[in-house]
């Protein structure tokens, strides 16, 4: 193999992104939240967008008689594969079709011709830098947070070393500046440290897309949403994604909100101004170098016992030493190793010797550190170096499948958790317009979504195998992924609490207007018999008048005494129907001494 053709390294660029779907009857002037969090996560509503006019592809996975695809998806438990991958389900007969339950849909933009296929950087200082584009990925969540890839090889012979590895990761990686300096030409001093000059990406029967970020220069056009001398309400842009990433899309998508419409995807990229990288670089120098074990006379040792120059199982040593209390290994303390991890192009950004080697003890998985094979990972960066033998390209396989899956998920977990954060925080808004019937409904949508994402993308474990277990765990520990679902679990609850308080609320004054309605009917009803009360005794003895008023007189006298009998047991009886409560508590007391 010639060194034009040998592969050097490996470099996959992430971009995570932020995506709301907005539905029939969007208006820009109230703004998109005034739809709930389904309305505008539809991954139905999604694809239709994305492949409408473009050469975007949904990809079911498939293993295709391929060893490379079964080991990728035999590595993960089931349970768990069906989020990382796309698998087909009954419902999906066709890739127009989107099963209901899915969480991810994934999609590929044709990469055909690698002799033609680009990703080329530019800079000021440091030349050029060409790199073979391998394959575009877009991994798109029902979280409403999508994964944009755009995966690279390093063939050229001028590109095979240390130094040209961390100028790929440090220029291919950013996406605008970081900053601009006080007078033009306002990227200069950028441009100078670590934004390349530009970026070109080459798809040979699509299209090339470059940005040279000349854009920042016309910094007088730049405004933040205000109103203009005329009274009208412009809406702006900071920043935007540059066009090597936007030009992927189609007229479905809006990344500033003044493209905002109905029935288009808009989308916002939810880092600072560098994507995620994902690398792998087989060189034997380095490997040699960090495997290396120094005691503290200077003196080098090496581990003997190699397994993969047929060495037996012994416990290693150290040149006859069998302890190794007093030993250490150079990744601790090495530049490079720093650099790389955090995607530093020169030399590591600390300068401070003890906490340089606290994070490189943190942020290393050193488990095969004897063979010279180390994994690193930051918030936004997963590096692997290994020799480069033969032996070794089986760890860059698993770079470019099982662990890509793993940082693509990791990423996929800590941007929906920044999602439903947002999410949270935009509800005060309703809650502020005093629309309380929206706010619970909202909240308990979000909820819905929040509760699905825990149990179908938040996993505490996606692997069987020890050494996936142990990486997948310091790569959330890193992310701070346990912290802040915590935190976001704390926030829902207290929306939650806030619902409860609304509807006991709500139930309370439902409850109080029937017992108002009760005590109404009841005292309508005492009024009726308070009436009958008083006339029933009257009608009564109007009617015994009527009938035994001949009896009443005597020889054409009135009988009195019997007369008396009649209004005495009429008194009672309107008595017994006025005061029937009193009436009983006193026969009570009169017989049941």
């Amino acid at each position: 193999m010639s060194e034009e053709t040998k592969l050097y390294s490996v470099h996959t660029f992430m971009v995570p992104l932020r995506w709301d779907y907005l539905p029939k009857g969007y208006d820009i002037n109230v703004g998109k939240e005034a739809f709930n969090f389904e309305e505008r996560t539809s991954l139905t509503d999604f694809a239709a967008c994305l492949l409408r006019n473009t050469n975007w592809q949904r990809k079911f996975f498939r293993i295709g008689g391929a060893a490379a695809n079964f080991n990728e998806v035999h590595y993960f438990h089931a349970y768990a594969a069906r989020t990382i991958f796309d698998l087909q389900q009954k419902d999906e007969r066709s890739e127009a079709d989107i099963d209901t339950n899915k969480v991810m849909v994934y999609f590929e933009l044709p990469v055909k011709h690698p002799e033609k296929d680009r990703y080329i950087i530019n800079t000021k200082n440091d030349g050029v830098f060409e790199l073979v584009l391998t394959g575009i990925s877009l991994h798109v969540y029902n979280t409403g947070v999508a994964i944009l890839t755009i995966n690279t090889e390093n063939h050229k012979a001028a590109q095979h070393t240390k130094e040209a590895v961390l100028k790929i990761n440090e220029y291919g990686r950013r996406i605008y500046p970081q900053f601009l300096q006080p007078d033009p030409p306002y990227t200069k001093e950028v441009k100078e440290s670590f934004l390349a000059d530009s970026i070109q990406l080459h798809i040979e029967g699509t299209g090339t897309y470059t940005d040279d970020f000349a854009e920042y220069e016309k910094i007088a056009e730049r405004e933040v949403h205000h109103y203009d001398e005329k009274g009208k309400f412009v809406r702006s842009w900071v920043v935007r994604p540059p066009e090597f990433i936007s030009k992927l899309f189609g007229d479905g998508f809006a990344f500033i909100q003044a493209d905002e419409q109905e029935y288009k995807v808009r989308l916002n990229i939810l880092t600072d101004d560098r994507m995620f990288f994902h690398c792998w670089c087989g060189d034997n120098e380095i490997s040699n170098t960090l495997k290396t074990v120094k005691a503290p006379a200077g003196k080098d040792y090496v581990f003997s016992g190699n397994y993969r120059n047929g060495g037996n199982d012994q416990p290693f040593t150290a040149h006859g030493k069998d302890t190794h209390e007093e030993l250490y290994y150079p990744y601790l303390s090495s530049d490079f190793w720093q650099a790389l991890i955090f995607g530093d192009k020169d030399s590591p950004s600390i300068a401070n010797i003890k906490m340089q080697g606290e994070l490189a003890e943190k942020h290393t998985y050193a488990r095969w550190a004897g063979y010279g094979t180390l994994y690193g990972f930051s918030k936004d960066s997963f590096v692997c170096i290994t020799d480069g033998s033969d032996y070794s390209q089986m760890f860059k396989d698993h770079v470019k499948t099982i662990y890509y899956q793993l940082s693509v998920l990791c990423i996929a977990q800590r941007m929906s958790v920044l999602r439903f954060s947002a999410e949270v925080s935009c509800l005060a808004d309703i809650a502020r317009a005093n629309d309380n019937e929206k706010l619970v409904a909202n909240i308990k949508v979000l909820y819905k979504n929040y509760i699905e994402f825990i149990n179908k993308v938040y996993y505490r474990e996606i692997t069987p195998y020890i050494q996936g277990m142990e990486m997948y765990r310091q790569m959330q520990d890193i992310m701070e992924l346990k912290e802040n679902v915590k935190d976001l679990d704390e926030e829902l609850n207290e929306l939650f609490t806030y619902i409860k308080l609304e509807e006991d609320e709500k139930l309370g004054l439902e409850a109080k207007k029937q017992s108002e309605a009760a005590q109404k009917q009841s005292d309508e009803a005492h009024s009726l018999n308070l009436v009958a009360s008083i006339f029933l005794p009257a009608t009564f003895l109007a009617t015994v008048f009527a009938l035994f008023s001949s009896d009443l007189r005597l020889q054409g006298r009135i009988d009195w005494p019997r007369l008396a009998g009649i209004a005495i047991l009429v008194v009672s009886v309107a008595l017994v129907f006025i005061y029937p409560k009193r009436i009983n508590a006193w026969l009570k007391k009169v017989f049941y001494k």
